[in-house]
C-alpha cells in the first residue's frame, strides 16, 4: 500500500505539476490581461482628465459668455431707454420748432431795402432835427437880444417921458 501510496503520490505530484503549470499559464495570461487593462485604464483616465479639463475650460468660457450676455443685455436696456428719451426730446424739439415756425411766419419783417430806406430817412430826419435845434438856439439868441433892445428902448422912453412931463412944483 505504501508503494501504491508512493506511486499515487508520484502521479499526484505529476498531476499537481501539470495543474500548477496550467495555473501559471493562466496567471501569466491574466497578468497580461491585467497589464492591458491597466494600460486601457490609464488611457481612459488620461482621456477623462483631458475631457474634464476641456469641460472646465468650456464651463469657464460659458460663465464668461453669460456675464458678457448679461452686460450686453444691460447695455441694450440702457440704449433702449436712451433712445426713448432721445425720441421724446426729438418730439419736444419738433413741437418747439413748429411753434417757432408759426411764430416766425406771423412776424412781418420788412425787406432789407425797406430797412435801408427807413434808416436813411431816419438819418435825414435827425439831421433836420439838429438843424432845427440850431435854428431855435439862434432864434432864442435873437429873442434875448431883442428883449435887451426892448428893455433899453423902454428905459429910454421912460426917461424921455419923465423929462417931458411938466413939473408942478
Amino acid at each position: 500500500q505504501r508503494r501504491v501510496h508512493g506511486a499515487f503520490h508520484m502521479i499526484d505530484f505529476d498531476q499537481l505539476k501539470i495543474e500548477n503549470h496550467q495555473f501559471l499559464e493562466r496567471i501569466e495570461q491574466k497578468n497580461l490581461e491585467l497589464v492591458d487593462l491597466k494600460g486601457t485604464t490609464t488611457r481612459t483616465v488620461q482621456s477623462l482628465n483631458k475631457h474634464m479639463d476641456k469641460l472646465n475650460g468650456l464651463l469657464q468660457e460659458q460663465q464668461h459668455l453669460q456675464k458678457e450676455v448679461q452686460s450686453r443685455e444691460d447695455f441694450e436696456k440702457r440704449l433702449v431707454a436712451e433712445m426713448e428719451q432721445v425720441t421724446k426730446d426729438g418730439q419736444t424739439a419738433r413741437k418747439k420748432n413748429e411753434a417757432l415756425k408759426i411764430q416766425h411766419e406771423a412776424v412781418r419783417v420788412p425787406k432789407v431795402e425797406d430797412y435801408i430806406a427807413q434808416k436813411a430817412e431816419m438819418l435825414e430826419l435827425e439831421k433836420a432835427a439838429q438843424n432845427w435845434k440850431r435854428k431855435v438856439e439862434i432864434a432864442a439868441g435873437h429873442v434875448a437880444v431883442m428883449k435887451q433892445q426892448m428893455l433899453s428902448i423902454s428905459k429910454k422912453q421912460q426917461t424921455v417921458l419923465a423929462n417931458s412931463k411938466p413939473r408942478l412944483s
